[in-house]
Parts: structure tokens; sequence; C-alpha cells
């Protein structure tokens, strides 16, 4: 990757607002979101339900068997499990007793639902279509000779592709039929074309989209079987890959397992149009809106396209494989890592803040390290905490703890109450010391190259260590050891993904769950990306000690009196 590009990602980088780690890390296979409720599907065959304004855990149940596709329909979940179809009660928690589909011999490859009926495929050659009222079955068709691995609905008829190479155009249920039981052995259209699996299908009009693993693409004539064109979609993409579901206009989206690209093909011309290149391992999951297409990798990162001219908008590293996402209607994008984490992040981003991504190398902000914090002693005292289940005194909402854990400032003797040199160079509230307990000084991005702090730099003076900015230390060091803290705390941290910016990382303890919220500079005040809060605030200090984001939360990383001597 060229030096320009590699720049160019660093700028467009994006931190998660949330990160819950889920019980036992399992990984996500599949979410799906419906209005305040995120449910997610896991490699263990645990479903849990979560809610998504807090992000605590409402229900969850775990499935014995082969579990093979989850869908949300209304408030019922759908999931095929073993050779059956269940049905969970999103609003009471609990699974329907008179709506277990089941019939077949082997187990449900794919399922939809369309005019009150369930029609499910499965490995037993058939398809089913069942009464979702009363769970029982009114159809069986019959014809494929091998699994059945894909359909499609259009109208009154349904088309299937199978591992015998395929296509076949079926006759739904009528509005009328559902409780008139009838086995189908012969299709409308039977369409054989292709050598090898049929293993995604789509009805447009009266044509047939049906994609092969002999790298073929073809497009037939539902009403004939006549086929209209043939594309060899291996000749530019081998191995490919596609999803009907995210058609755009005339537009689809194939990638390849090989060279981790994604390609727009145009589903009426048969060209491929933009390309959207930059994952370095394989591609698993991709979803997209009216704007924007969203892209998971192995490669440990969440790209979001421009779907206007293929460029990339953001980076966002879940540094974990990429499972499975979701949209929510929320502005919310849920992302699934293969170690279990559940990660948030928005799906646009504020014009304020992609502006703010392009700028950030050419407004670093020059003010002194007093303006940056901006705490003064009598402001420190009143943030204190008192014995009142009340509050806190003053106007801070937090409460700073007053030891610092030795593995970042350096070791501190008990009985230690030297005071700084007075020939040490200091500000309203931070010292640069030549005997500071740790020496190696790094840049905080957005104060210019000539100036610089390390962790101690933030203290006013050795016997009153306050915890709460950590400098440029990454999310993951900070997610190890917040995970250790037995109170819900927040922490300052320079962002090392956005250049110039910092960010607020909050520990929720009884949920062990993370929220990183981006802290923006704009023109010397200090501001929250995508939070409750809509103010700024001259200083870091001014920020963690009056925003609503901090409330109810200490300030700083307590540590056990032992550890002050290691």
């Amino acid at each position: 990757m060229s030096k320009e590009k590699m720049k160019m990602e660093e700028n467009t980088t994006s931190e998660a607002l949330h990160s819950v780690l889920t019980p036992g890390g399992s990984s996500l296979r599949t979410i799906t979101v419906k209005d305040q409720y995120v449910f997610s599907l896991h490699q263990n065959n645990t479903v849990r339900m979560w809610d998504s304004s807090t992000y605590k855990e409402v229900s969850n149940f775990v499935l014995e068997g082969k579990v093979g596709a989850m869908e949300l329909r209304l408030d019922f979940l759908y999931i095929s499990l073993d050779n059956n179809v269940l049905v969970w009660d999103a609003k009471n928690h609990k699974f329907l007793k008179n709506q277990t589909f089941q019939g077949h011999t082997e187990w449900v490859t794919r399922f939809a639902i369309s005019g009150g009926i369930l029609y499910t495929a499965s490995n037993d050659k058939t398809v089913r279509g069942f009464n979702i009222i009363n769970g029982k079955c009114v159809r069986i068709y019959e014809g494929h000779s091998e699994a059945v691995a894909c359909l499609d609905f259009s109208g009154h008829y349904f088309v299937t592709g199978s591992q015998d190479k395929s296509v076949k155009v079926w006759k739904a249920v009528g509005l009328n039929e559902s409780d008139i039981e009838m086995d189908v052995k012969n299709p409308e259209v039977s369409i054989l074309t292709h050598s090898k699996l049929v293993f995604n299908i789509k009805i447009i009009g009266h044509l047939v989209y049906s994609a092969s693993k002999d790298g073929t693409l073809r497009v037939t004539d539902m009403r004939t079987g006549e086929e209209k064109h043939c594309y060899r979609i291996e000749e530019t993409i081998p191995d490919y890959l596609l999803d009907f579901k995210l058609i755009d206009g005339e537009e689809t989206f194939i990638w390849s397992l090989q060279n981790h690209q994604i390609h727009a093909w145009n589903m009426k011309t048969g060209k491929f149009g933009k390309t959207f290149v930059g994952h370095r391992n394989k591609i698993t999951c991709i979803k997209k809106n009216e704007q924007y297409l969203y892209s998971g990798s192995e490669d440990l990162d969440v790209r979001q396209w421009s779907l206007k001219d293929g460029s990339v908008v953001r980076v966002m590293r879940n540094f974990t494989k990429v499972m499975s996402m979701a949209l929510g209607n929320n502005n919310r994008l849920y992302v699934g890592g293969e170690d279990g984490h559940l990660k948030v992040w928005t799906q646009f981003e504020i014009e304020e803040s992609e502006g703010d991504f392009e700028s950030k190398s050419k407004e670093k902000e020059k003010s002194s390290f007093s303006k940056l914090f901006g705490k003064s002693k009598s402001e420190k005292k009143s943030a204190t905490r008192t014995n009142s289940n009340d509050g806190f005194e003053g106007e801070s909402s937090v409460s700073p703890i007053k030891r610092t854990p030795s593995f970042l400032f350096g070791s501190k003797k008990k009985d230690s109450k030297a005071k700084p040199d007075d020939k040490t160079e200091k500000t309203d509230i931070l010292r640069t010391s030549s005997d500071s307990p740790n020496k190696a000084s790094s840049p905080i991005m957005g104060l210019g190259s000539s100036t610089s702090l390390n962790n101690s730099a933030v203290l006013d003076d050795s016997d009153d260590l306050i915890g709460w900015y950590l400098g440029p230390v990454s999310r993951e060091k900070v997610e190890s050891i917040l995970v250790k803290q037995r109170k819900s705390l927040i922490i300052v941290r320079n962002s090392l993904t956005v250049e110039g910016c910092f960010a607020l990382t909050k520990w929720v303890a009884p949920e062990k769950a993370f929220q990183h919220l981006l802290i923006h500079n704009r023109q010397g005040r200090y501001s929250l990306s995508d939070s409750i809060d809509p103010d700024s605030y001259g200083s870091l200090w001014e920020l963690v000690s009056k925003s609503i984001e901090c409330k109810g939360f200490a300030l700083g990383i307590e540590v056990d009196e032992d550890e002050d001597d290691t």
C-alpha cells in the first residue's frame, strides 16, 4: 500500500461508539435489528437479544442442533434448526408452541415468507409451504434431484436454485388456498443451463437472474425458459459471490474470495462499473443504504464506501475478524466479531465530522497545556468525592480517583511528599520534569511538533496523581486495563487512528461494556462526536467535569494500594 493511501486511511479511520464483549466470547454469525432491539446469533448456537439504547442483554436462549438461518419478521424471530423452523416471540421472550414448522427429512437451507406462507427449502430436495398462523404444511414441491440451495418470490410465482444445476419456476400458494393441502410434482418451468450448483437467484419482472459456481450469471425468461444472456463473471472475478439484496437501481455488487475487491455490476447491460479496492483479506459480509456500501473482512476492518464514486469514506478498525453486520434505523452500524465483540458505529458521519477528517493535519492547535486541560487547583478540590449519595461537590459530575497505576506513571512511594523543584517549568496544571517517573515523552497531536507531554505531565504535583488522561494509548490497551476495574469510570487518551483528536473511553462495569467517543478540537473548543451532549468546552478538564456523558462515572483509574510500590 502506498504512503499516500496509508495516510488517507489514517485520516478516515473511525473509532467505535460502543463495544460489548458477549459472555463466552463466541463468534457472531448473524445480526438483525428491529426497532430498539438487536438480535445476535453466535457460533455456539446462542441467540441474544439486546436493548440498543443501553446495550444491556435483555434475553438469551441456547439452541441444540444445526442452526441455518435467522430472520426477524414483525415481532417474531424465525430460526431454522435442523429439519425445522422455530418461532420466538420477541415481545414475550418465548417460543410459540403451535408454530414449529416441521416435516423435512433433512436440514433446512433457506426460508422465506410470502402471502402468509412460510416456504422452506431443504437438503431433502423439496420445498414446503406452511400456513404461518397454524403451522400446517399445505404444499410440498418436488422436482429437484439434489438439495435446494436458494429461492426468491415475485407475485404468484417463486423460483428455486439447486445443487442439481437447475432453476425451477413454481406457482405460489394462492390467497384462498392457505388451508388446502397439495403435493406439487412438476414445476411451471424448468431451466437447465448451468453446469454447477446454483447458489443465488433473483426475479426481476419476468426475468430470472441465476448465479452459479460454474462462474456464470445467466438471465432467463421465467415464462418460457428461454435464456436471454449468459455473463461469464469468472473471466473478470474468479470464485465470485454476490447478494441480490444489495441491488441499487440497475446495479448489484459482486466480490471475490481471491482478490478481495468489490465490483459494481450493471444487471441491465452486463457491464462492470466501479471497483472498491482496499481490503487485504476475505470479504465476509456486505450491507448498503442509500448513500454508502459497507464491507466487513477477515483483514479486521469494516470499510464504508461512497456509492457515488467508489471512494473510501471511513475505515473502521474492528481489531478482530468481521463476521457479520447489520444496519439499524437509528443511524447505527452493528458489527459482529470473531472474538465475540458486538461493536457499534454510526452509519453516517455528520458534515462537520467529515470535514474535520480532511483538515485535521492542517488545524493543529498550538495552545498551551494549561489551555488544553484547563484545570486549576481549586477546581480539583471541588471535584473530589463526597460521602453523600446525591453526587459530587461543585459543578463536577465525575469523581477523580487520586491513585495512579504504576505501570502508566511509574512507581510512587507512599511516604513520598516531595514537591517539584522550583526550577521545573510548569503551566497552571501541567509540568514536564527531567526527573519524571516516565521520561519517555510523546507528542500530543494537535499541539504542534515542538510540544511534548509524557503521562506524568498531566499532573500538577507528584502527590496529587489523577490518572484520567493516559496519553497516546491504544484502544485495546485501554480496554485491557479498564476491564479489570470494579467501578464505572472514564479516561481520556489521544486517538491513535484520527490525527489531532482525543478519545473519551467510558467503562460501564455492571454491563462490562465500553463506549468510545471521539473528541474534536474546533478552534480551541472541545466537543464529543456522536454524543447526546451538544455542548463544547474550553478545555478537556471542563469537558470531563461537566459533560452529561460523564455524569455518574468516576474519573481515572483506581488501583490497589499495594500496587503503588510494584
